[in-house]
């Protein structure tokens, strides 16, 4: 058959799927979004236990708040160690209600869950409008519910989800700016000012969501199908409302903090490029089993275009958008240097664009293909469930709670302790003061200028900042150097580790104190190489 017969044979076989919706294809779409529903809860129930140790950093926050009325690590202590500024709000909100901490974030969470699907449902429908493609649709999004990183963040406590439902929702808005006008469903203007809107949203719930924006307004404004003057009106709306709400944060944040960026930002970044670029092929190596099948899956399905000149001379745009989008968020979080957290947390702003990105593919495809298309997807995008072993809690969290409870019970009240592990210890014991060694919540560490780089594990993304002497100058009560447990200063783990270990003073003011701490947890939950009772190392001060 040549090229040209394959055509029209297939122009035929939509005419005639578009008119047959009861078509036993058709009819399947409610099962495969049930699978993906089933999907979602089974990556839920294998990683149920998992949480991780800087959530509890935003839970101090967010206590802190609700309680103190003072956004703040320590009461009085204005400092931005967040970057989650909405999830934290809406935390808050959720505590103020009498929520418990950890079920607030999830809540917070499975609310971003619900956005994100809807985005790509919604998307799906603008992309794919026939009732025969329902099942297409229903494809689209199990590529959503089946991602264990949705699973593992919902899960996780921070604003992983919320930012990537808010991000997917900003590119669908945009989507009919980027289609021929018979296929418009909304009028340009409108579809712009959501667009802003839930860009900004995004922004105010993790700032590196400007990447993706600045991507979807520069492409509206350049390819998209409206006259000149109305895409310089889009790209004022999509790129002017999130801006506009940028400038009226940081105006607070500097009124507030005294700073123009979080204090997060210089902590992550203050380390020199080449270092930051040390773990990043271990974190793209490890993650990539969670975000590449869904983007092969989707860039797959573009081959599928080739086949449908009519379409891609529609969608073609969008596929553009949706590509540079992925592309700008992936070099975005090359150049930060990754993360130390599980389950492809950075890449997930992609979600959205992945699963849109097989819907634009989807929108081609043949007839004679759709039953190896499905299945093959379907079995590409539950790989990651059943080859990697589920999450628990990081070692951080899991030891730091069982220490933060010790502390509270046993060193008296308005200690100040300075740590490593700034998350679970201090949500535990929150009747002290905290020095965070590794500067998320301390400005004078985070902002040291030419941090040297004198141990292994300051390459790891956000771990690269300390400073020994600023620590020893405060005076804390208890140091706990190393990972919760601590460890003794012959074994440093990070730079304020070994920079307090040469001190004299320290030497001279404090002594090695180890405890054995027995505590109960769900054996479920239990990581195996953790002992108990826990080995507890620290060094208390007696000058």
């Amino acid at each position: 058959m040549t090229y040209r017969h394959f055509l029209a044979a297939d122009r035929r076989q939509r005419q005639h799927d578009d008119h047959a919706s009861t078509d036993f294809f058709a009819k399947i779409a409610p099962l495969v979004l049930l699978s993906g529903f089933a999907m979602l809860v089974f990556n839920l129930w294998l990683n149920r236990h998992f949480y991780h140790d800087d959530s509890f950093i935003s839970l101090r926050y967010a206590l802190n708040f609700v309680n103190f009325g003072d956004l703040s690590w320590n009461v009085g202590d204005k400092v931005e160690g967040y970057t989650n500024f909405l999830h934290l709000v809406l935390t808050s909100g959720l505590l103020s209600l009498g929520i418990e901490p950890v079920p607030a974030t999830r809540i917070v969470n499975a609310a971003g869950a619900v956005i994100l699907t809807l985005a790509v449902y919604r998307g799906a429908r603008v992309l794919l409008p026939s009732p025969a493609l329902g099942t297409w649709r229903a494809l689209t999004v199990f590529a959503v519910l089946s991602s264990v990183t949705v699973a593992v963040w919902i899960l996780g406590g921070l604003e992983t989800i919320l930012a990537s439902g808010f991000l997917a929702c900003g590119v669908v808005a945009a989507l009919p700016l980027l289609l021929l006008d018979e296929d418009r469903e909304n009028s340009p203007t409108s579809a712009a000012v959501w667009s802003g809107v839930f860009f900004a949203l995004a922004y105010l719930t993790r700032p590196d969501s400007v990447v993706i924006n600045f991507v979807a307004g520069m492409t509206v404004f350049i390819l998209g199908t409206s006259p000149f003057r109305q895409r310089i009106i889009q790209l004022f709306l999509i790129g002017g409302i999130p801006m506009t709400i940028l400038a009226i944060h940081t105006i607070w944040r500097l009124s507030y903090y005294g700073d123009v960026l979080p204090n997060t930002f210089a902590a992550k970044t203050g380390i020199d490029l080449d270092t930051r670029l040390v773990g990043l092929e271990r974190y793209l190596r490890n993650s990539a089993i969670l975000f590449l099948p869904a983007l092969s899956v989707g860039i797959g399905a573009l081959v599928l275009l080739v086949f449908k000149p009519r379409v891609l001379a529609n969608v073609w745009r969008v596929a553009f958008l949706l590509i540079t989008a992925i592309l700008a968020h992936t070099a975005y979080v090359v150049w930060s240097g990754g993360d130390h957290m599980p389950a492809a947390r950075v890449m997930a702003g992609t979600l959205g664009p992945a699963a849109l990105l097989l819907a634009v593919g989807l929108s081609a495809c043949p007839a004679v293909l759709r039953w190896p298309v499905l299945v093959g997807a379907m079995a590409a995008l539950c790989f990651g469930t059943f080859y990697i072993n589920p999450f628990k809690m990081n070692p951080a969290a899991y030891v730091g709670l069982v220490v933060g409870e010790h502390v509270q019970k046993e060193w008296p009240a308005g200690s100040v302790i300075a740590l490593n592990t700034a998350g679970s210890t201090p949500f535990m014991a929150p009747d002290n003061v905290y020095i965070d060694m590794l500067g998320l919540n301390d400005r004078e560490i985070a902002k040291r200028e030419d941090t040297p780089v004198r141990t292994e594990r300051q390459k790891m993304a956000g771990h690269s900042a300390g400073d020994g002497r600023a620590v020893l100058r405060r005076e804390p009560d208890f140091i706990i150097l190393g990972p919760a447990e601590g460890r003794p200063a012959s074994d440093p783990w990070f730079l304020s580790d070994l920079e307090i270990a040469e001190s004299p003073e320290f030497a001279e003011c404090y002594v090695e104190e180890t405890r054995q701490v027995s505590y109960d947890m769900n054996p479920s939950a239990e990581i195996p190489w953790i002992d108990n009772p826990l080995t507890f190392t620290y060094y208390r001060r007696t000058c």
